[in-house]
């Protein structure tokens, strides 16, 4: 299978001089984490929702009403040079450069053209279904247990989002899950933290900025199965769990690192 197969063609982009409050009100219509940007009809760089949350909080009508947050544009927060794939390219190739540059989404570039996009949920979601029609051995499709994190790093309630965000960056974690007097409650990402840093809160606790639904799934279920439930909720991660003790967690990266085996041939 190719990119050209996965990749979304109808692709919403942005201008490089357009401003954040636009490209915030893009990915709010379209359900978007990430914007390619053009400059002069090029590929000049790209936007994430992550880049977004860390400057505006995603709070737009505060932010952009302080007169200091105006204009900010595009540019200025973008990533680049902007790493891209060509429509042949195969999606075992695509998964393992997502993978091992930390990256959710590639660009798909024709030549000078911009054809589509390939995020890491059209390639979780593609596992799911070659899966699901019998398509991988079963060593691509263990159980969770096989493949999850574990011990899990975990991180208590109490802990500021700045100190949260220092453990992200430096263990290049994107999920904590998050324990209240030695209970797991919850998860926090790091979109939750940039969220709150990017509103002027870096010493809330973490337990008020985590999300408060708790999605997990059983040690012995399929690995296709935890993904299938990563596209459905659009999370990261899942937590595993059994007689309502956290035994592991298992997150797009794990899911990312079976789909760089298939079709290797």
């Amino acid at each position: 299978m190719h990119a050209a197969a996965l990749m979304s063609s109808d692709v919403v982009t942005v201008s490089a001089e357009e401003s954040l409050q636009k490209a915030v009100e893009l990915m709010e219509e379209g359900r978007l984490r990430h914007l390619p940007v053009l400059q002069h009809e090029q590929l000049a760089g790209i936007i994430s929702q992550c880049d977004l949350l860390e400057v505006t909080g995603w709070d737009p009508e505060g932010f952009f009403e302080q007169p200091q947050n105006r204009p900010k544009v595009v540019r200025d927060h973008m990533s680049f040079p902007v790493e891209t794939a060509s429509p042949g390219e195969r999606v075992h190739d695509v998964a393992a450069r997502l993978l091992d540059r930390g990256i959710g989404c590639l660009p798909i570039v024709d030549g000078e053209s911009l054809v589509g996009v390939v995020t890491d949920t059209d390639i979780l979601a593609a596992y799911v279904k070659v899966c699901s029609d019998g398509g991988v051995p079963a060593a691509l499709d263990p159980p969770v247990s096989e493949c999850m994190s574990e011990p899990v790093i975990t991180i208590d309630g109490e802990v500021t989002v700045d100190k949260a965000v220092g453990i992200c960056r430096s263990a290049r974690f994107r999920h904590l899950p998050v324990l209240q007097e030695g209970w797991f409650v919850g998860v926090v990402s790091d979109r939750d933290l940039r969220r709150s840093l990017g509103r002027g809160h870096p010493y809330r606790m973490v337990s008020e900025v985590m999300s408060l639904e708790i999605l997990s799934v059983e040690p012995n279920c399929r690995l296709s199965e935890a993904a299938a439930l990563m596209v459905v909720h659009g999370v990261g991660s899942q937590t595993a769990v059994e007689e309502r003790r956290l035994v592991g967690i298992v997150t797009t990266a794990d899911v990312m690192q079976r789909c760089r085996e298939i079709d290797g041939d």
